[in-house]
């Protein structure tokens, strides 16, 4: 994509999320212990045994263990390195990413599909910087994708990459129903039990298979929920016609119109009951994300308080 056809807050590339590492300034993802978003137990060994699994290899310290050298990378770069290993059933950290259409919606600043890719990098940089493993499922109009947990830099960068790539393919945006039930179909086989998982979305048009999808989840998943939304979603919009589709119909609502006002602010109040009383009857944190407002910021405040 060239630099001068990009569009602020709709378009995003790898330098944008690679940028999000300096904004965070060295957090650990201990400040999103409160919100169940990461594995109990996660520790590295220098000391191969059973259940153990190779995760990367790095600079050989004194003190190391013989018995994990790397010899193959030793021959090539003509330094010691030691092999890193980890609990081969430790779970990690999913990212949960739904870009369905209706996320490709924004009043100003930003589409709510970007915010949920930043919001994504920032917990994917939190949980890089604790050493923890990630992994996500991306629901996009086209398809599902899927990554396989990792700790390594190499997973981290091909998770931004998968990103950028299903937020470019959905666009120019067409109104296609949400994926949001079946990335969660999807996740039921995906995921090993104790899973944390951080689950990204609009949550428009969410119905009985969602509660019911979110609830076997929550059985064997520690899942935490962030709602995205534009503020035409939770705020009176300014008197005027507005074309919205409904249920999949298209419609023209006239805010000038008393009937017309009071029905929208009705729906927005049912959207947002029906959000909350959900994961509040599945015990999952909620948590919300403007997506008019500077991402950074919100999930620092959400962090801290």
């Amino acid at each position: 994509m060239a630099i001068e056809d990009k569009i602020d807050g709709v378009d995003i590339d790898l330098d944008d999320l690679l940028n999000i590492q300096s904004r965070l300034g060295g957090l650990s993802l201990r400040y999103l212990r409160r919100l169940n978003t990461i594995s109990n137990g996660s520790r590295q060994t220098r000391h191969r045994g059973p259940g153990m699994e190779y995760e990367e290899s790095r600079a050989y310290v004194v003190g190391d263990d013989a018995r994990t050298m790397d010899w193959r990378v030793m021959a090539r770069t003509g330094e010691a390195h030691t092999k890193v290993f980890s609990e081969e059933k430790e779970p990690g950290l999913t990212l949960l990413v739904d870009l369905s259409s209706s996320m490709f919606y924004g009043t100003d600043f930003a589409f709510k599909s970007w915010a949920a890719i930043q919001l994504s990098a920032h917990v994917a940089w939190l949980a890089h910087f604790d050493g923890n493993k990630l992994g996500a499922l991306i629901a996009s109009p086209e398809r599902i994708i899927q990554i396989r947990p990792v700790k390594t830099r190499y997973g981290l960068l091909n998770l931004f990459h998968q990103l950028v790539e299903a937020n470019q393919q959905s666009l120019p945006i067409t109104h296609r129903a949400s994926q949001l039930n079946d990335l969660l179909s999807e996740t039921q086989y995906s995921l090993m039990p104790g899973s944390a998982v951080v689950l990204i979305s609009d949550f428009l048009g969410i119905n009985v298979q969602t509660a019911e999808l979110l609830r076997n989840l929550s059985r064997y998943q520690r899942i935490s929920a962030y709602w995205v939304y534009d503020r035409s979603e939770v705020e009176s919009w300014i008197p005027g016609p507005y074309p919205v589709v409904v249920d999949n119909q298209n419609m023209i609502v006239d805010t000038r119109e008393l009937s017309s006002f009071n029905w929208l602010s009705k729906q927005q109040q049912i959207n947002r009951s029906q959000i909350t009383r959900l994961m509040s009857e599945l015990n999952i944190e909620l948590h919300s994300l403007r997506c008019n407002l500077d991402v950074t910021d919100q999930l620092l405040v959400s962090l801290k308080q």
